[in-house]
């Protein structure tokens, strides 16, 4: 077993994450603890270097800025579509899908035109990760 987590290392975390406002946007809470190697590019950068150097048990909160996360908002992911291209019952806030698995958040409908955002929805966010590392592989 390792002293403390480095890359390479496959961890067990559990963590609660907060936007700046304090709202949880996710949360290990009801559900089995994350597994993830460290270092490996399926996993937040933030979060896999944050986890470098701790020991099994030790907490910690981790805030990761939008580049090592989901990265900045970008206004050029924004689309105006004709609204009557949008589904039967679709309304601002809800999440679409296309044809190429690519995730669009319906920001408004107003009139004949709908905005329709293709970035993440925790783009441009700074997150705030309170971990526990559970253990270290």
């Amino acid at each position: 077993m390792a002293d403390q987590a480095r890359d390479g290392n496959t961890v067990v975390i559990r963590y609660t994450g907060k936007l700046a406002d304090g709202s949880v946007f996710d949360s290990t809470e009801d559900r089995e603890p994350f597994e993830f190697v460290v270092g490996a590019a399926d996993i937040l950068p933030g979060i896999s270097s944050g986890v470098v150097g701790m020991r099994e048990g030790e907490h910690k909160t981790i805030d990761i800025p939008p580049d090592d996360a989901y990265g900045p908002h970008d206004p050029n992911k924004l689309v105006t579509v004709e609204a009557s291209r949008m589904p039967e019952g679709v309304g601002a806030g809800d999440l679409l899908t296309d044809s190429e698995k690519r995730r669009w958040l319906v920001q408004k409908i107003e009139g004949d035109q709908a905005v329709i955002d293709a970035n993440h929805p925790l783009a441009g966010q700074t997150l705030h990760f309170d971990v526990e590392l559970v253990s270290i592989r």
